[in-house]
């Protein structure tokens, strides 16, 4: 077992000698299929909405530049507002909290 101390000794990794098997790399891959299996169906709910919603909104008398658009507008916001939140909520000092008083609900 070889140690590698960095600043102050303090123990920064670990080398442990142990035999190569491809089971983990089996287990890690079945572990990540596990993981990615619930997307199929969020992004089949996400095409359904997208493919029945901008002809709709289309139909409302919304151009087609407008009604393709809406769909950038919440992702554009998340960008631009999430980084402000989380700047505002670090440097609160509140009795609640850093991030209690900032959430809604």
């Amino acid at each position: 077992q070889e140690v590698t101390r960095g600043f102050m000794g303090r123990k920064v990794f670990t080398i442990e000698e142990k035999p190569v098997t491809n089971k983990g790399k089996l287990v890690s891959i079945l572990k990540l299929a596990v993981l990615a299996f619930p997307w199929i169906g969020i992004q089949s709910i996400w095409q359904a909405e997208f493919s029945s919603t901008t002809p709709y909104l289309q139909q409302l008398g919304l151009s087609a530049f407008w009604s393709s658009n809406i769909w950038i507008s919440g992702p554009i916001a998340g960008f631009l507002v999430a980084p402000v939140i989380g700047s505002l909520s670090d440097a609160t000092t509140s009795v609640l909290g850093r991030r209690r008083p900032w959430m809604l609900g």
